[in-house]
């Protein structure tokens, strides 16, 4: 079940983590316009503390939707085990400040926000912007200190 940003909204009243994700879906939407339509597709019940919820890029010319931000809901805690933007959208600062209003909101809510499984490049930028490393060399923790400010915006 895909669902749009509006409809997502609404789930927030029975999940409030959920609005994690929408405020992930508000912070990349622009950098989409004309690229790709946004989604999320919930797995596992979203009334229970444990549950996953997919953000996925639709092409507007067509195509197979692309899995963009994968989010796994656990109490108190969010882990983010994949982050892909297409190529053309690479360096925009559309990711970075999807992840600062995340983490903002994660913590006006008492949640802990992990990034897992990463590869060595991703590791390291968000590393310099001040992440926390966790015990597994592939996790950080996310916290509101950290540098969000995107080197760049989405192209007018």
């Amino acid at each position: 079940m895909s669902i749009d940003l509006p409809k997502l909204k609404q789930f927030v009243h029975q999940q409030p983590c959920i609005q994690m994700a929408v405020e992930a879906m508000e912070s990349l939407q622009p950098h989409f316009e004309g690229h790709s339509h946004l989604t999320a597709q919930p797995e596992g019940a979203t009334n229970s503390p444990h549950f996953k919820l997919t953000l996925y890029a639709h092409p507007v010319a067509g195509g197979t939707p692309m899995p963009i931000l994968i989010l796994k809901f656990y109490p108190e805690r969010v882990d983010i085990p994949n982050m892909i933007l297409p190529p053309d959208l690479h360096r925009r600062g559309a990711m970075i400040g999807a992840l600062g209003r995340m983490t903002e909101t994660a913590r006006q809510m008492k949640f802990e926000v992990n990034v897992v499984d990463l590869v060595g490049s991703q590791h390291q930028r968000l590393i310099r912007r001040g992440a926390h490393q966790l015990p597994r060399r592939d996790e950080v923790r996310l916290h509101v200190g950290m540098d969000f400010t995107p080197s760049s915006g989405p192209s007018s």
